[in-house]
């Protein structure tokens, strides 16, 4: 009997762990895609893709100038900065994962000029969302 009970809980033990891996692996997917779909929007210009991924009220931070605002002027001042930067080329360079948070960092080139783009995403309720959208001139 006690053979049995010990086997049944790895198999038991085993099944919590496929299911979490999958959990933790369907949520870094989740960001990937995020992330891919910020740089598919900087190199298209058409920023209608960064909108379901903005909290309704975020931390905007652009080229020194930062504010709390809502989800609607940081379009319109993020599509002002694509509209005078069309850009050249987009990377990702480095993003991760925390509990109940992740970032992207985003090189962009645009017109000889170089610009770090860093976002905060935060769960809300049922997803991630961004809560800090950050441009910075890196131009060397």
């Amino acid at each position: 009997m006690m053979g049995r009970s010990a086997c049944e809980m790895r198999i038991n033990l085993h099944y919590i762990w496929t299911i979490l891996f999958m959990v933790l692996a369907t949520t870094a997917f989740a960001t990937e895609k995020s992330v891919q779909q910020i740089c598919r929007t900087i190199n298209t210009g058409d920023i209608k893709g960064l909108e379901q991924m903005f909290d309704s009220q975020l931390e905007l931070s652009m080229l020194g100038e930062s504010v709390v605002c809502n989800k609607d002027y940081a379009m319109q001042k993020i599509s002002d900065f694509i509209g005078n930067n069309p850009s050249a080329s987009c990377k990702i360079s480095h993003h991760g994962e925390r509990e109940n948070s992740s970032f992207c960092i985003i090189s962009i080139s645009s017109a000889g000029r170089s610009y770090r783009l860093y976002a905060l995403f935060r769960k809300n309720i049922d997803k991630k969302l961004i809560q800090q959208f950050r441009i910075d001139d890196v131009t060397e």
